[in-house]
């Protein structure tokens, strides 16, 4: 789990593991299964070195208050099965509707206190037809 981070950090320096000299795509923890983010406040995206974390199977992010948009990379994410959001009151996109078809390992999808989501994910609402292939949908307004 990664964390308790500082109401004032606005980035996040992203650790990359066997770097070599010119070659940075795919070192990112390539065999990263499991990553829980809680408590960012400021962040307003997400590092696009999280992108190359292929072999992430469960992804649980919770307390992003200024982010808006899940990026488009996150159709990159081909082994992931599992995404949680917690609170994140500002969220309101998933990746595209090009994007999020490529995750075709998605079984489940959880938005909790992600009050702006959660309304836009219902069936007929705009963000549902981007998610309506995935098996296991929760959705809350509240915790």
């Amino acid at each position: 789990m990664i964390g308790g981070f500082s109401d004032e950090l606005d980035s996040f320096l992203f650790p990359i593991a066997n770097v070599k000299k010119g070659n940075l795509k795919g070192q990112y923890f390539p065999s990263l299964r499991d990553l829980s983010v809680t408590g960012w406040p400021k962040l307003s995206c997400l590092p696009d070195q999280s992108q190359y974390l292929t072999s992430l199977e469960s992804l649980r992010m919770s307390s992003f208050g200024s982010l808006k948009v899940l990026p488009e990379w996150f159709g990159k994410l081909v082994s992931l099965s599992q995404l949680n959001l917690y609170d994140c009151q500002n969220l309101k996109h998933m990746p595209s509707r090009e994007q999020m078809p490529r995750l075709t390992s998605l079984e489940k999808l959880e938005i909790h206190n992600c009050r702006l989501l959660a309304k836009r994910c219902k069936q007929g609402g705009e963000e549902y037809n981007k998610i309506s292939h995935i098996p296991k949908v929760e959705l809350s307004a509240a915790a």
